[in-house]
This record gives C-alpha cells, sequence and structure tokens, in this order.
C-alpha cells in the first residue's frame, strides 16, 4: 500500500507539472509568433496573448522589469529563465515553471505558477482508499490465519483430550483422524495404538482366565 501511495502521489505532482509546462510553452509560442509579426512586441500584444492560457496563474516578465498578466515575484529562478534557461523550481506554497522567450528587445520570461494544492489534488482520498485497502487485507490476513490455526489447534486439542481419556482408564477413546496429513495421520497412529492397547487387554484377560 505504501508503495502505491507514493506511486499516486508522484504521478499527481508529475501531471500537474506537466499541465504547468503545457501552458507556459503555449503561451512562449504565442509570445514567439507575436514577436515574428510585430517586432516591437507592446504589452498590450503580450497582455492578449498571456489572456489566451485562460488559467489566471501565467505571467510574463518583460525585459524592462515589469510583469504582463497577474503579479508575480522576480525570483532567482525567473532570472535564471531571463537569462535564457528554462527550468522548474520549488517556491513558497507551489512550484513556478518557467520558460524564455526571445523577444526584439531582450528575452522575456514566461511563469506559469502551479500550486501546491494542484500538486497533491485527489492524493489524500487516493491515500485514504489504499488505507481502507490495506486495513480490509490486514482483516481478511487475521480471518483466513484464524481458520487456519483453528484447522491445526482443534484437532491437536481432540487428541490430547482423547490421549487423557485412556490415561484415566477409557480403552474406547478414539479421534477423527481430521486436519493436514500430518496431524491426521497423527490421529490415525493414536487410534491403532487404542486398538491395540484394547487387543492386548483383551488377551490378557483370557490368559488370567485359563489360568483360573
Amino acid at each position: 500500500v505504501l508503495p502505491l501511495g507514493i506511486l499516486v502521489q508522484q504521478q499527481t505532482e508529475t501531471a500537474a507539472l506537466a499541465r504547468g509546462e503545457r501552458t507556459a510553452q503555449a503561451v512562449a509560442s504565442g509570445l514567439a509568433v507575436a514577436a515574428s509579426l510585430s517586432p516591437s512586441l507592446p504589452p498590450s500584444l503580450v497582455d492578449l496573448v498571456v489572456a489566451t492560457a485562460g488559467d489566471g496563474a501565467t505571467s510574463v516578465f518583460l525585459p524592462d522589469g515589469s510583469v504582463a498578466g497577474p503579479p508575480a515575484d522576480l525570483s532567482p529562478a525567473v532570472e535564471q529563465a531571463r537569462a535564457g534557461r528554462a527550468l522548474s523550481a520549488d517556491a513558497p506554497g507551489g512550484v513556478e515553471v518557467l520558460v524564455p522567450v526571445s523577444g526584439p528587445a531582450g528575452v522575456l520570461a514566461v511563469r506559469t505558477w502551479v500550486p501546491a494544492g494542484e500538486l497533491r489534488r485527489g492524493v489524500a482520498a487516493a491515500w485514504l482508499m489504499l488505507g481502507g485497502l490495506g486495513l480490509t487485507l490486514i482483516l481478511a490476513g487475521v480471518a483466513l490465519a484464524d481458520r487456519m490455526g483453528a484447522a491445526l489447534v482443534h484437532p491437536v486439542a481432540a487428541l490430547a483430550a482423547a490421549a487423557r481419556r485412556m490415561a484415566g482408564g477409557d480403552l474406547e477413546a478414539r479421534v477423527r483422524p481430521v486436519g493436514p496429513p500430518e496431524i491426521a495421520d497423527a490421529g490415525a497412529a493414536f487410534n491403532h495404538l487404542a486398538g491395540r492397547l484394547d487387543d492386548l487387554m483383551t488377551a490378557e484377560r483370557e490368559s488370567l482366565a485359563d489360568l483360573s
């Protein structure tokens, strides 16, 4: 269960980051096309391209330091993206996905914000389901172990009780050979022993009667 839970968590994080990367790449491609059509790349055109993302979590850092789209802080990761490097970086409350775009006035940095809640969406429910599965497996294992234990203990207890009855003088004590093959064989051997003792006692009584 634990490896499955960890795998679900990793897959959820990977899927959320992949969505953020696709959004950032789409905006970066749109900006590249816009830059090819309009060498000046006015801020209004950048805002239009950012608006096409429609997620409210994508911003563009322009070469002059201004930000198009939702407000965002200029982090060290953004500085690396403005230097021409695409990357993903952890930040308080989530992850920044950054893609650089070469513009007429310099490098723009497209930033898509992936919040921590998106990285963990559905993970808690998956852990609850897996925990329930683990508990069910444990209960089923306990029940199965109890039945297997009973299959071993009951024939042995019956054999011990029959031995005590025989020790008390009950030569008619017998057991029903049941259970695993080894225990059933022990029960059959006990019955054979009891039968032999009964035969010996009968032969001894007959010998005493003949002597009398």
